[in-house]
């Protein structure tokens, strides 16, 4: 890139401007990899309890959710 053309100076603003979200795609990352230790969390939680209560919470989630489809 010795010369200065509009295309050189087009790339160089765009990676310039890349370069510049480097921080906020590691705090995107950050927020995805806490999320999937929070999932592996609650997967490990809900091993732990009885089955009963698991089925009976997924009922009213699914009633929840039917109720909530049905007004919107």
């Amino acid at each position: 890139m010795t010369d200065n053309t509009d295309q050189d100076r087009r790339d160089v603003e765009r990676l310039l401007e890349l370069s510049c979200t480097g921080p906020d795609a590691l705090a995107d990352l950050e927020r995805a990899v806490r999320r999937l230790q929070d999932v592996q969390a609650a997967k490990v939680a809900l091993a732990g309890i009885p089955s009963e209560a698991v089925r009976w919470a997924i009922t009213q989630r699914r009633e929840r959710l039917a109720d909530e489809g049905s007004q919107g």
